[in-house]
């Protein structure tokens, strides 16, 4: 399946949209949100069928965002809302931050939904997709204004250890729900090349070309252990919101960085 693909994030259908403002308005309920969402799922899986996949997900139906809701699934984590203009058009959004210490919640809803997409699968592969581990990094410490105010880390070594605990918890806990291809998004890289980001960076206390390194190190560690039959990818992209990117650059400069870092190592 891993030949021809898709990211996992599908347009939603206008029901669901109507159905989730309705929740939000309060004319739903939870539950009669979470019957339309069963609904649409059941009927793209059976649509990414009928086009050849080889390996289907829920569409990414029950998140707002495709990252934020599994970040905000774990413990450690606060959410606020805020206004951005990050992809040059002004529009509401959702940031979060390390309010305390990070780990893997093992009541996590997207275990859950992941056994409904693989009740529905049936003899097609059943695909996962979570944002990476460097998402976290980037966000809610790196470039967060409320972790710099207060840390809640003594060190970044601390808060990286306990990243990649949180990390390989989550891809055991998946695995033991019965996922055998998981795809982790990390668009954090584009930070790393992009020029106003890496000031960003800069200006918080960190090296960009350091985090190139780092990044690498931190998603190794994570996949160190993982189950031998569990098939990871990744999907790296520039951002997309209504059309518009958040990041420019060539990713020529993380491949250049870490090629020096294996030379360094004398494994490359």
């Amino acid at each position: 399946p891993f030949r021809y693909d898709h990211v996992g994030s599908l347009l939603r259908p206008a029901r669901l949209k109507k159905a989730r403002q309705a929740f939000v308005d309060g004319s739903i309920t939870k539950e009669e949100l979470t019957e339309v969402e069963d609904q649409e799922i059941i009927k793209v899986i059976e649509k990414q069928k009928e086009v050849g996949l080889k390996a289907v997900t829920d569409g990414e139906f029950r998140r707002r965002w495709w990252h934020l809701d599994f970040i905000a699934g774990l413990n450690g984590i606060s959410v606020f809302d805020f206004k951005t203009s990050a992809f040059g058009i002004e529009a509401d959004a959702q940031g979060s931050y390390v309010s305390g210490q990070l780990s893997f919640n093992i009541d996590h809803p997207f275990l859950d939904h992941f056994k409904f997409t693989l009740a529905h699968a049936g003899s097609t592969l059943a695909k996962q997709t979570i944002p990476g581990t460097n998402m976290i990094y980037l966000d809610s410490v790196i470039l967060s204004k409320q972790y710099q105010q207060a840390p809640i880390y003594s060190s970044v070594d601390t808060f990286k250890k306990d990243l990649i605990a949180t990390y390989q918890t989550a891809v055991q806990a998946f695995y033991d729900a019965g996922c055998r291809y998981l795809q982790l998004d990390d668009t954090s890289w584009g930070a790393l090349i992009d020029g106003r980001f890496r000031e960003l960076i800069k200006s918080n206390g960190y090296d960009p070309d350091d985090l190139i390194l780092e990044f690498g190190d931190i998603t190794e560690a994570v996949l160190a252990h993982k189950p031998d039959d569990l098939a990871v990818t990744f999907h790296l992209c520039k951002g997309n919101f209504q059309s518009h990117w958040l990041y420019k650059g060539s990713y020529e400069r993380i491949a250049k960085g870490y090629c020096r870092l294996l030379q360094l190592r004398g494994s490359f």
